[in-house]
């Protein structure tokens, strides 16, 4: 079968497109830069460079391919925020428009949590209010909704929406945790005491290739986590066990978090600072209550079994993300 994955010099596009190729699919992937291809093409990848925002050479990508493994997007933190329209809006539009016309039977597409406005203090499954608070969450939202636009002409459409991913490669997660886990102390609403849910990168990838041959996949959309049910101070912990760091948790009553951000707040919004929305009253909320997005349907539907499960399983894979750091800050 022939492939197409965008995103592939990304954390997830990149384990996808290793998976397949490790599968032996034949495997097209989209880089926006020459020099981003030259490693993928060593490993048999036929590589073509274009950019989602321009799509000069779309028709030619999708040319030929069967499933369309949609990866790419623009993520948090971001001063740029108007690429989150351009990437993940308008560049889905553009991906599903080309693949509409020629002839793509199937795409899976990468969205997130975020739809559901992040952490609601309940499980949060599928069939939640789609209610996305940070542009990025609204950008996706958008593309979930281009993607049953195209369904309804044709196209199989399957959406996975992953919650916090780390691994090897992860640009994002590990790295704001890890800058977190330097502070001599950490404050915590609550002692950090409320679920947050994480996922190996290579389950995400796993979820993807499940989705793009389950039969009973296409118009729905699934959550895709490690099925665990870890509180926010065990991911601190795990984590600085793999950074070989202690962590030392502050428990903040929330009395005092919200006295403090009914101070903070004002001046950060004055200040137009981003920081504003995390230290607001809803802001505060979110960040104290479960974050928990059950799997049930994945493993029903698409046979999806995390194998990065156990506290063991998650330390090791931050020790690699560290071993990657530190070679690459040697390199």
């Amino acid at each position: 079968m022939r492939v197409l994955v965008t995103g592939v010099t990304g954390l997830v596009g990149g384990h996808v497109a290793r998976r397949l190729s490790e599968e032996g699919w034949a495997v097209r992937v989209l880089v926006r830069r020459p020099e981003q291809g030259a490693a993928l093409a060593a490993r048999g990848m036929d590589v073509l460079v274009d950019d989602l925002t321009t799509g000069a050479r779309l028709q030619e990508a999708c040319r030929g391919i069967e499933v369309i493994f949609h990866c790419a997007g623009h993520v948090p933190p971001s001063r740029l925020e108007a690429l989150y329209a351009a990437v993940n809006v308008e560049g889905t539009r553009r991906l599903l428009r080309t693949a509409l016309a020629v002839g793509v039977r199937r795409v899976v597409c990468t969205s997130s949590v975020a739809v559901y406005g992040g952490a609601t203090g309940v499980p949060t499954t599928e069939e939640f209010p789609l209610k996305p608070r940070s542009p990025y969450g609204q950008s996706k939202l958008q593309a979930e909704h281009l993607c049953r636009e195209a369904a309804t002409r044709g196209l199989e459409v399957v959406v996975l929406r992953p919650c916090f991913i780390y691994g090897p490669g992860d640009r994002h997660f590990l790295p704001a945790v890890a800058r977190i886990l330097r502070l001599p102390v950490v404050p915590l609403i609550g002692g950090g005491g409320y679920l947050c849910d994480i996922v190996h990168a290579a389950d995400v990838a796993e979820a993807h290739l499940l989705a793009a041959s389950s039969p009973s996949a296409p118009g729905a959309a699934y959550n895709v986590t490690d099925g665990q049910r870890r509180t926010v101070r065990e991911v601190l912990e795990l984590v600085g066990r793999g950074l070989g760091r202690r962590v030392r948790i502050l428990p903040v009553p929330w009395s005092v978090a919200a006295g403090a951000g009914a101070v903070v707040y004002p001046v950060l919004r004055l200040l137009r600072s981003r920081a504003a929305s995390a230290v607001s009253p809803r802001g505060l909320r979110g960040i104290a209550q479960d974050a928990h997005f059950p799997i049930d349907r994945a493993r029903r539907d698409l046979g999806y079994a995390p194998r990065a499960v156990s506290p063991k399983d998650v330390v090791a894979a931050v020790q690699e993300w560290r071993r990657g750091q530190e070679g690459t800050a040697r390199g």
